[in-house]
């Protein structure tokens, strides 16, 4: 999984080279470890997805994405 921009203004993306087998869940934590947003994505043809973070303070945050298969964590910092 990519993600980018990293350092980011407003928006990342992330894409998935491979598209996940079933449904996966995303999540955003801040560095104090709140979660600030979830959901659930049941297609298994995902290529990518964006999420916005223009709402937030500048600072740390951890995306993670977990699917059957696996669970990857990647560190993004909001400019």
């Amino acid at each position: 999984m990519e993600l980018f921009p990293n350092p980011t203004a407003n928006r990342i993306q992330l894409l998935f080279g491979h598209p996940p087998t079933g449904p996966i869940q995303i999540r955003l934590i801040a560095a104090d470890s709140r979660m600030l947003y979830k959901t659930f994505d049941w297609e298994t043809a995902v290529q990518s997805v964006s999420i916005d973070l223009s709402g937030l303070p500048q600072g740390l945050y951890f995306v993670e994405v977990r699917s059957a298969d696996a669970a990857v964590v990647k560190r993004v910092l909001k400019l």
